[in-house]
């Protein structure tokens, strides 16, 4: 890899590390501090409130698993 993509590649792995570590905080601070990361974001893909299509819950959870 290129000097500069590192350089970008590591402040990216850097901030999202930085933005996990906000997000555990804050949500232990929560009223779901009872919930994992994974957990909350499960519930976020598939939605707390609103009714989803199987379809549209299947195509956002790809996208957290990466594919």
């Amino acid at each position: 890899m290129e000097p500069n993509f590192e350089r970008i590649n590591t402040l990216l792995v850097e901030a999202f590390n930085d933005i996990l570590v906000i997000e555990e905080s804050e949500l232990k601070k929560s009223q779901f501090n009872d919930l994992s990361i994974t957990e909350m974001h499960t519930i976020e893909a598939i939605g707390m409130y609103k009714k989803r299509l199987l379809l549209k819950w299947l195509k956002n959870f790809r996208s957290l698993l990466g594919h």
